[in-house]
């Protein structure tokens, strides 16, 4: 057997995380079987193994790799929103993350896998737990810029910043 490079094996990872993806948004994380993902990427499961300890490390290394300094960038926009131009600089944020995921496709499929089809189980393990801790990340920095616009007389009149 050769022995592959760096580069090989970067790509082989990338193929891999690429396969999950797609196969992740089409039949939720929970539906899809690691040999779905290798078959997919047009490997083996081996190849899998040999770069993901199982599906747990691949959803995480999707949003490590893809999200994670989007997610950064967005939660730190909507934490510093200032109070003069709050609303724009509210809109702003929401719109840089929306051009995000339209156009980095990696970033769009991988925020959209961890924010809306990860499914959780009782049994909550690491991943659910780190995957829980971005979410939570995210509307509180939601709920603390809809307090500022709501400051500011920017958030509509009866709207609950928890709620809007």
């Amino acid at each position: 057997m050769a022995r592959r490079t760096k580069e090989e094996a970067e790509k082989t990872c990338h193929a891999l995380l690429d396969a999950a993806a797609e196969l992740f948004l089409q039949k939720g994380t929970s539906r899809t079987s690691l040999q779905e993902i290798a078959a997919h990427a047009g490997m083996t499961r081996g190849a899998i193994y040999w770069h993901f300890s199982g599906k747990d490390e691949i959803v995480r290394q999707i949003w490590d790799r893809f999200a994670e300094a989007h997610h950064q960038r967005f939660v730190g926009n909507l934490n510093a929103l200032p109070g003069q131009g709050a609303a724009a600089a509210f809109r702003a944020a929401l719109q840089d993350i929306l051009a995000t995921m339209v156009n980095d496709h990696r970033a769009g499929q991988a925020l959209s896998i961890v924010l809306f089809i990860v499914e959780f189980s009782r049994e909550a393990g690491e991943l659910q737990h780190y995957l829980l801790q971005k979410q939570d990340s995210l509307v509180s920095a939601m709920i603390g810029a809809c307090r500022r616009l709501e400051a500011v007389g920017a958030l509509k009149p009866g709207l609950a910043p928890e709620t809007a």
